[in-house]
Formats: structure tokens, C-alpha cells, sequence
């Protein structure tokens, strides 16, 4: 309660008595402050109705803890957390369902390995990542 999805939380990745809710420095609350009934096992949130769009708690990120209760980073807008192991943050290009306004998905990057199957780039706004050379990352434009 008072956090910005309580029906979203996750376990900290750092402690284990700090529960996730949100994208905000006051979604990070102590785990006495989190209903039992919302926690499943491993600690991952139950999933939440009204999920955001281009929020982590619409989307759905493979390989993770909890992919269907994942919310966003609060320390960018890139990023998923998906439950309390350091993999189970990814980059919100990883999950399903994400498509980034202006992102790369619906460019075309010739001289490319993949000209028409480029993906942003999880580190920055201005890179398309359209294959696994070197190369393959490109600038947008």
C-alpha cells in the first residue's frame, strides 16, 4: 500500500527485507510494509490488473524469475526487474510485448546482418543492435 503498483512487488536484489513496487525511490519499502497475500513463491509480486503500456508490468520477459510480474527499473527506463537475482534484470527490448516509440524495430539498417531485424540497443536511445557482430550496432538515423 502507498506505492505506486502494490499489487506489482518484487524482492529487492540487494537485501532481503526490501520489497519493489514500482519505478520510484518510495516504491523501494521495507517488506513489513507488503501483504503476505501479495507475495508469491520467491517473492515475485502477484500480477497486477491495469497493467501500464511501455511499462515493465505490461510486459512479459522470458529467462527471468517471474516474467509476467516484472516492473520497471528505478534507475532507468530501459530496464525490467523481474525478481531478486541480478538476472532477472533485462533490458526491456529482451521481454515480449515491448515496442519502443521510434525504436529501431520498425527501421531499416542496410550493411547490417539483419537489416530488417534490428532491436534498440539496452544501453542507450541512439543505437540499433541488428545482429551479433561489432557492426551490427549502428547508430539511428
Amino acid at each position: 500500500p502507498g506505492t505506486s503498483t502494490p499489487s506489482g512487488c518484487n524482492d529487492s536484489p540487494f537485501d532481503d527485507h526490501t520489497c519493489v513496487c514500482g519505478d520510484q525511490s518510495s516504491d523501494w519499502v521495507p517488506k513489513s510494509r507488503c501483504r503476505a497475500a501479495l507475495l508469491q513463491k520467491g517473492g515475485a509480486a502477484a500480477k497486477q490488473k491495469g497493467k501500464a503500456a511501455g511499462s515493465c508490468t505490461a510486459l512479459t520477459c522470458p529467462g527471468t524469475s517471474n516474467p509476467t510480474g516484472c516492473n520497471d527499473s528505478p534507475f532507468d527506463h530501459h530496464t525490467c526487474v523481474c525478481g531478486d537475482q541480478s538476472s532477472d534484470w533485462v533490458p526491456k527490448s529482451q521481454c515480449s510485448g515491448y515496442q519502443a516509440p521510434g525504436g529501431c524495430a520498425g527501421l531499416t539498417c542496410p550493411g547490417t546482418s539483419n537489416p530488417s531485424g534490428c532491436n534498440d540497443s539496452p544501453f542507450d536511445d541512439h543505437t540499433c543492435v541488428c545482429g551479433d557482430q561489432s557492426s551490427d550496432w549502428v547508430p539511428k538515423s
